[in-house]
């Protein structure tokens, strides 16, 4: 009797938080995205995503991978336009797996750093884009011409009206 009451418990702390298949959200189908973002509707916003691999960049005595994730219009009326720019020091690999944090290094064309940049420009909040203030993006996989992940970002215009966007995307190879 102890061995089943043991069992629950050795299989739920030998589970990983970085196991893949935990962070991939069967709903995204491929080439698309799903988020959630209340500020601009109670519904989930749906569309297009493709990203695109850039050569190496040299930042400032490093050499940097880029990637651009551009989520195109949304399914359900919504009309907005949003991209990602994920910078990951080269380290021979090119594999983009991993977390990218919201870092001012990150802006421009020449990056000193790791880390995403961000905007969101939605026609129903007015003219005034949205930048990333904070948050995380995280790659799980690369294959077959999908690049899967994450997304936790705050993201704020320049009168101070922020945005929070979560959710999950699964673009497709633009190259």
């Amino acid at each position: 009797m102890g061995f089943w009451l043991l069992l629950p418990i050795v299989l739920i702390s030998n589970t990983r938080t970085s196991d893949n298949r935990l962070l991939d959200d069967p709903f995204v189908e491929d080439g698309s995205y799903v988020v959630k973002a209340k500020e601009i509707s109670d519904l989930t916003i749906s569309g297009k995503a493709v990203f695109k691999k850039s050569a190496l960049l040299k930042g400032q005595k490093k050499k940097f991978s880029r990637i651009e994730i551009n989520l195109g219009p949304s399914k359900n009326g919504i009309q907005h336009t949003m991209g990602l720019v994920l910078f990951k020091q080269a380290d021979g690999s090119n594999n983009p797996v991993g977390h990218y944090n919201v870092s001012q290094k990150t802006l421009g064309f020449s990056p000193v750093g790791e880390g995403v940049f961000g905007f969101a420009d939605v026609g129903t909040l007015g003219e005034l884009p949205f930048y990333t203030e904070h948050g995380t993006v995280y790659v799980s996989k690369e294959e077959n011409g999908l690049l899967s992940g994450t997304l936790n970002l705050v993201m704020r215009n320049f009168r101070g009206k922020a945005i929070k966007i979560t959710g999950s995307f699964r673009a497709r190879n633009e190259n």
